[in-house]
């Protein structure tokens, strides 16, 4: 009797796994719209019920299609957001991805303009054709720079930065011509890179938009995540620092292996909130 009761045991263990399994190649397909509200007492009047659509680590190749990439541009423009964000890793590896895949970004359609920064992916294969597509697709690429936005004579910032590992970040541009009670938006494609900015510019900066970590790609109910690409552990969602927040999208694509396990992909969708 026990014998068969193990046996029995064994079997479902069997049929969880081959069922997750199955459920991890399932996942990188399942997009969540995270839908996400961001308050700010800096934020203008003019500004507020603003929308930001923010997407991060495509990786477009072997693993994510072109035509994945098509269908992401299409759900973006169905969110008709006032700007779209781009957080960097176009590509996965390889240089005949490059002219595909951007190709479609040229067809996003926000109420302003897209902004762009690079990922270590991105300066891994071939950075300065990337930067040519990114901006033959009318997409400004925030390079350690960063660009005043005008509504109804109130304004706010949004600047980005080049990757942590690949590049020589820099916080000057985005916070040396701003006041304290300006709205800043910053582009990082590296988390880490929230903790590098001294405390005296950082609370300048409101919100901080990152990539890069996948949400860990694979993680357990988010109780524990076996891979994380970030030396202060950062995996997804929303850390505060003194007076500024940085938010981890959890991505849309896939490294390695094109898996996920309980870390759906996910484009976020900002409202912007004055008080």
């Amino acid at each position: 009797m026990p014998q068969r009761k193990n046996h029995k045991i064994k079997r479902w263990l069997y049929l969880v796994i081959i069922l997750l399994l199955f459920y991890c190649f399932v996942e990188p397909f399942w997009i969540d719209v995270n839908r996400l509200s961001f308050q700010s007492a800096d934020l203008p009047k003019s500004f507020n019920n603003k929308t930001i659509v923010f997407v991060s680590d495509i990786h477009c190749g072997p693993y994510f299609s072109v035509n994945r990439v098509k269908q992401l541009v299409k759900i973006i423009n169905y969110l008709k957001p006032d700007w779209v964000m781009l957080g960097g890793d176009y590509i996965q590896f390889g240089k005949n991805y490059i002219d595909v895949c951007l190709n479609p970004l040229k067809d996003l359609k926000p109420s302003f303009k897209v902004y762009a920064v690079l990922g270590n992916h991105d300066n891994w294969s071939d950075p300065e054709k990337i930067k040519n597509q990114i901006q033959a697709a009318h997409i400004e690429l925030l390079d350690n720079k960063a660009d005043w936005v005008n509504l109804d004579s109130e304004r706010i910032k949004i600047g980005g930065v080049g990757d942590l590992w690949t590049e020589k970040p820099s916080y000057q541009e985005i916070t040396q011509d701003a006041k304290m009670n300006d709205f800043i938006i910053l582009l990082s494609h590296n988390p880490d890179y929230f903790q590098k900015i001294p405390l005296s510019e950082l609370e300048k900066i409101d919100l901080v938009l990152a990539g890069h970590t996948h949400g860990g790609q694979v993680s357990f109910f988010n109780l524990w995540t076996p891979v994380i690409h970030s030396q202060y552990g950062y995996t997804r969602g929303f850390y505060h620092k003194n007076n500024s927040t940085l938010f981890i999208t959890r991505g849309i694509g896939t490294v390695t292996l094109p898996i996920r396990l309980f870390t759906r992909p996910e484009i976020v969708f900002i409202t912007l909130k004055s008080f």
